[in-house]
Formats: C-alpha cells, sequence, structure tokens
C-alpha cells in the first residue's frame, strides 16, 4: 500500500476553532465497529439542515471544494472526546490532511493511525493558508519528505514533525480483499456449528433504545422489572440490558427465547405491554430492534 509522501489537492478552509469529535461525528453514527460509511454523517449538523437537505452555506457543499483532499481547520481541532470515529469519518470523506495550529492529543495521535496527516503551524501561517484557500486558485501541494505546505501562490510554509511519525507515513486504512473475508467468514462458521446445532430453534433479539434526557432512572427502574419479568418466563433464556459505553442514555437489550411460541408468549405479557407503552411516552425517543435466528440473517423484531 502506497504510504503518504506527496499530495497535491484541493484545500478548504474551515475557520472554527475548538471544533469538537461530536461536531465532527455526531453520536447518532457510533453505533458501527466498521470503518466504512462513515463519511456520511461527517460534519453532519455543518453539512446538513433540519431537513436533512445540504446546507449551502457550508464549505464542504460548496462546488468548488467538492473534492477536497485537505482542510485548513481552527485551532484545537478534534477536541472532546476521544472516540477513533472522528479520524474514520474524516478518512472515509477522502480528506487525507487536516492543517491546524494545534490539534487535541488522542485525535492527533488517531490521526496517524487511520491515514490522515495532521500538520500543525503558527497561526499567522494558517491565517495565509486559508485566505489563499478561499482565492479562485484552491491546489495545494503537501510534501512530507520536504516538511512544506505549498499554497497556489507559490508560498511555502515548513512544518515540524517527530522523525518517528514521519517515518510512520500514514497510509489509507486497509481494506480486507474479498478472499479473507470469506476465509475468515467460513472459520467461524466451522467454529461456531455445534453452538448453531445446539440452538438451532432458539430466537435472539438485540438492539437499542435511546432515553431522553433526565429519564435514565425511570427507564432503569422499568427495565430491572422487566428483566425479572421476563427471566421468569418458561420459554425465556436470556433477557438483558447494558448502557452503551459512549453515550449513557442509550441502553442495549438482548433477549434469546426458544421458539416463536415462547415469544408470543412474551409479547402478550402484562410486563411486555406495560414497557412497551412506556416506549410511547417522553421517557424513551425511539426503539432499534433486530431479530437473528439460527442463520445469523436480521430479520424484523
Amino acid at each position: 500500500m502506497t504510504p503518504f509522501t506527496t499530495l497535491t489537492a484541493v484545500a478548504a478552509p474551515l475557520p472554527i476553532a475548538n471544533i469538537d469529535t461530536d461536531q465532527i461525528i455526531p453520536k447518532q453514527f457510533l453505533a458501527t465497529v466498521e470503518r466504512t460509511g462513515l463519511g456520511r454523517g461527517l460534519f453532519y449538523d455543518m453539512r446538513f439542515d433540519n431537513a436533512g437537505s445540504e446546507n449551502p452555506d457550508f464549505v464542504l457543499n460548496q462546488a468548488q471544494y467538492k473534492g477536497a483532499h485537505i482542510l485548513i481547520a481552527g485551532a484545537n481541532f478534534g477536541c472532546g472526546s476521544s472516540r477513533e470515529h472522528a479520524p474514520w469519518a474524516l478518512a472515509d470523506f477522502g480528506l487525507r490532511c487536516i492543517i491546524a495550529s494545534s490539534f487535541a492529543d488522542i485525535f492527533y495521535n488517531n490521526c496517524f493511525n487511520n491515514g490522515i496527516l495532521p500538520l500543525v503551524l503558527d497561526q499567522a501561517d494558517v491565517e495565509r493558508l486559508l485566505d489563499e484557500a478561499r482565492g479562485a486558485n484552491h491546489k495545494f501541494v503537501v510534501d512530507l519528505a520536504a516538511q512544506t505546505v505549498s499554497a497556489p501562490s507559490g508560498a511555502s510554509f515548513r512544518f515540524e514533525i517527530d522523525p518517528g511519525r514521519k517515518a510512520q507515513a500514514p497510509r489509507r486504512p486497509r481494506r480486507y480483499r474479498p478472499y479473507f473475508e470469506a476465509r475468515r467468514r467460513h472459520r467461524r462458521l466451522r467454529r461456531e456449528a455445534p453452538l448453531r446445532r445446539a440452538v438451532a430453534a432458539m430466537i435472539l433479539l438485540a438492539g437499542t433504545v435511546r432515553i431522553a434526557q433526565g429519564k435514565r432512572a425511570d427507564a432503569l427502574a422499568h427495565l430491572q422489572r422487566m428483566v425479572e419479568a421476563s427471566r421468569a418466563e418458561a420459554g425465556c433464556r436470556a433477557y438483558a440490558f447494558a448502557f452503551d459505553v459512549l453515550d449513557d442514555h442509550v441502553i442495549r437489550i438482548f433477549e434469546a427465547y426458544d421458539d416463536q411460541p415462547a415469544l408470543d408468549f412474551h409479547r402478550a405479557s402484562p410486563h411486555f405491554a406495560a414497557w412497551r407503552a412506556a416506549w410511547q411516552k417522553p421517557a424513551s425517543r425511539d426503539r432499534d430492534m433486530t431479530r437473528y435466528d439460527v442463520d445469523g440473517a436480521p430479520k424484523p423484531a
């Protein structure tokens, strides 16, 4: 895989200080552990309006900056939580270099591990680059070997980088080839075959419930009653929940039932009706539950 050496690309100006990782990739896009597909959520609250339409005033939506691979940003870029989804989203969108006067430490380190080169320049130099990026010519050249950024006017700005980081040379995140994916899936199926036979008729449900602000304690108490009542059912093998590690207002729920009649019995129970009724109140804003049968294929719950 070709490492980062020289990049000639359009640079987009984003002169906003203290852009945090929540702004880079909002929490509703954090359910995945895959690196791909996160580009659609990049700067979502800035790129789109409340109706989901593109905001024409946001720089990355403007025609002259479409396809930009360089972002010139404000100070303290990438502050906030340490979520690695932020550089994943930037890389998936196509950005390979971020220039700013300062970065949050964890974000800075994560960039090198995810195919992005973060460059630190003096604030005065960043301002000059921002001015040039707003001009008619938006093509910049980043030369890692020479440690320079060349602006459209021909002005050159030198940056410093740790020799170890320079030798690391950020690479694009590796994409597994279909062969390796197929081989990995085959090995997993062989390993899981005895378990699959043992639970041939079992039905598994897994999903999330988002709790509104201020309703966490009420939802927790209600869920505990729900767990006790559900586990007492003859056909219920498991009923468990946990709060998401990244968002304590998201509850992850797991259920297992012997067969379809056991699931039908649970859904006809008064405690299930009470919990479902609570979803229609401000205690919960939305619910997303996926059903898995023994073949592992998701089906509507």
